[in-house]
């Protein structure tokens, strides 16, 4: 298995994109435009592209994080 990319996108409760980012290894620091946000519910989506076995593959993973301080 080898993984090419890791595109995150993290969400606020009104949809607002808060985090876009794409690499192999992106992180959220809890911040948007560099101030921390509140502890809330966030949903996230991650798109991973790789291949396996040769095979060009996506597969994408959204669902819900709580932020906690």
């Amino acid at each position: 298995k080898d993984l090419d990319s890791v595109h995150l996108q993290i969400y606020n409760r009104w949809g607002e994109k808060l985090f876009d980012a794409e690499g192999l290894d992106v992180g959220w620091d809890g911040k948007f435009s560099g101030v921390l946000c509140q502890q809330d519910v966030y949903f996230y989506s991650i798109t991973l592209k790789g291949r396996i076995n040769g095979v060009v593959s996506e597969k994408l993973l959204s669902g819900n994080v709580s932020l906690l301080r």
